[in-house]
């Protein structure tokens, strides 16, 4: 049974895809913040080389460019609190000019 051009395992592999997506994103982000409580400045290459064990302990193969997106994305990096520090200032100026 074909619906909008995709079979029936095709639809059902990518709900398990997605499923399985999740669930890495989660345990990621659960051993950045809990790394990120003990050491809070360092970068994303050192944090994924310093983590890479523990992942592999949750069958769990990413490479550095998705982990830093990852991480970027759910707020867990160090550079959250920088961003807090310096609001952005936008400065409107308005020039009525009459001839």
């Amino acid at each position: 049974m074909r619906r909008i051009g995709r079979s029936k395992q095709a639809y059902y592999k990518q709900l398990h895809h997605k499923a399985d997506t999740t669930v890495k994103e989660e345990t990621i982000v659960g051993l950045i913040k809990k790394k990120r409580e003990i050491w809070k400045r360092g970068s994303g290459r050192n944090l994924h080389q310093c983590l890479l064990p523990e992942l592999k302990q949750h069958n769990i193969k990413i490479g550095r460019d998705k982990f830093l997106m990852c991480s970027g994305t759910t707020n867990c990096s160090s550079n959250q609190n920088d961003a807090e520090r310096k609001p952005l200032v936008v400065i409107i100026i308005s020039t009525d000019i009459k001839i």
